[in-house]
C-alpha cells in the first residue's frame, strides 16, 4: 500500500510541475493550431504549445464516454472511464480550463480529479 500511495503521489507531483510549466500557456494556442480534419470541432485542446491530445468527454449513465485525438488525428483512445475523486465538484468538460493532461491512461482534471479508463 505504501508503495502504490508514494507512485501515486509521484505521479501527482509530476502532474504539478507540468501544470505550473503549461499555466502560462492559454487557450489561443488552440488558436494557432491546425486542427486536423479528423478531430470533431467541439473537441477541447488539453495540452500546451509542445504537445498534447483533443478531447470529448460526455457522461453517459454514471460514467463518460471519452475519445481521446493525437495531435495529428488519430484515436488515442476510445471508451468508457470513471471518474476518480476525494472532493467531488463540478466540471464543466467543455471548458478547457478543466483538463490538465493527459497521460496515456488517465485525464488529469482540475480540482484533484481525474478520469480513469473502465471496462464497463
Amino acid at each position: 500500500m505504501m508503495v502504490r500511495s508514494r507512485s501515486l503521489f509521484v505521479r501527482w507531483l509530476a502532474l504539478l510541475l507540468v501544470s505550473f510549466t503549461l499555466s502560462s500557456c492559454t487557450q489561443e494556442v488552440e488558436g494557432e493550431r491546425t486542427r486536423p480534419k479528423d478531430v470533431p470541432v467541439h473537441a477541447i485542446w488539453v495540452g500546451g504549445i509542445d504537445g498534447g491530445v483533443y478531447a470529448i468527454v460526455k457522461k453517459s449513465e454514471g460514467l463518460y464516454d471519452v475519445v481521446v485525438y493525437y495531435e495529428n488525428g488519430e484515436v488515442a483512445y476510445s471508451g468508457k472511464m470513471r471518474l476518480i475523486s476525494d472532493t467531488p465538484q463540478a466540471i464543466d468538460f467543455d471548458d478547457a480550463q478543466s483538463y490538465l493532461g493527459w497521460d496515456g491512461d488517465t485525464m488529469y482534471l482540475i480540482n484533484e480529479q481525474r478520469l480513469v479508463m473502465t471496462k464497463e
